[in-house]
């Protein structure tokens, strides 16, 4: 019993070291020359010990944890956010123009049958928060599918609430 118990400690325990610990989401309001996107990951137990690397427009900018997420302040053009799993592992890709004064909720997604915006929604959406969407690349990794889809706003409040800031410092 003694050792079941440890393991359940021990399982706890490390499943909790790459959560995001920031403060809790706040929303953070645009001006009308710029826009916010927001990059963020629900907390799921699966790969939770996972810290995908994050780059816009080839720029490595952090690694998100478990139930984190992370914004920026965009200036009006072309970006392209890239969430990598490792290294080796392919990436999840998202491509879209910013437009001045709106918001973008980006969600990156371990697993297939999680994604609601498997059947193209994820792109009306972008569409309709007047994002340009060019290409959304959904990367396979090890027999899983890794996502990365724009999210309509109140959908993205529901879920990125309970995640917590994900620190610069994470970054390379």
């Amino acid at each position: 019993m003694r050792i079941f118990i440890s393991l359940i400690v021990f399982i706890f325990a490390t499943s909790c070291i790459h959560m995001a610990k920031g403060p809790q989401f706040t929303d953070v309001p645009n001006s009308p020359e710029d826009s916010i996107l927001y990059v963020y990951r629900p907390s799921l137990r699966k790969n939770s010990s996972s810290t995908p690397s994050v780059t816009v427009n080839g720029e490595r900018r952090f690694d998100l944890t478990n139930a984190g997420y992370r914004q920026f302040s965009l200036k009006p053009g072309k970006y392209q956010v890239v969430v990598r799993p490792s290294d080796d592992a392919p990436a999840a890709k998202a491509e879209f123009t910013a437009i001045a004064g709106k918001k973008y909720y980006l969600k990156y997604d371990i697993d297939g049958n999680q994604n609601p915006y498997a059947d193209g929604l994820g792109v009306a959406f972008g569409t309709a928060m007047g994002a340009a969407v060019s290409a959304q690349t959904p990367a396979v990794n090890s027999n899983e599918i890794s996502h990365l889809y724009f999210v309509n706003p109140d959908t993205a409040a529901v879920e990125i609430k309970e995640t917590r800031l994900v620190d610069f410092t994470n970054a390379m």
